[in-house]
């Protein structure tokens, strides 16, 4: 194969100096091809990483959500209760009703009023 170039004069265009100002260039990447494995290994690590951070937070994310709608869904209930037990109270301290229980357990009216002391 040496011949078969020696004979087709590839390289007879080319002065020794812009030979010599390759040569360089080529043991410049050649030396430094480990570098740039290492950053690319780096990079690909820090990639792993950062999908496996961002797996992890989305996942936690979920587990409060849940957290939250179970939570909602016990405010829910105990507002619904709530009411119902302003609605009892509203009942069961009407007038009418007061005046009702009284009057079946035979209670009269004070003829007496008691004023109380307030501060």
């Amino acid at each position: 194969m040496n011949r078969i170039l020696a004979e087709r004069n590839v390289y007879v265009n080319l002065q020794l100096e812009e030979i010599k100002e390759q040569v360089p260039q080529t043991h410049y990447k050649i030396q430094h091809r480990w570098v740039r494995l290492l950053l690319v290994s780096a990079l690909l690590v820090g990639m792993f990483t950062v999908s496996l951070l961002q797996i992890r937070l989305y996942s936690g994310l979920i587990r409060y959500q849940e957290e939250i709608r179970s939570l909602e869904e016990v405010i829910d209930t105990l507002s619904i209760k709530n009411e119902q037990l302003s609605l009892e109270i509203i009942r069961l301290t009407s007038p009418t009703r007061l005046r009702n229980e009284g009057k079946r357990l035979g209670l009269q009216p004070s003829n007496r009023i008691i004023i109380l002391p307030t501060e």
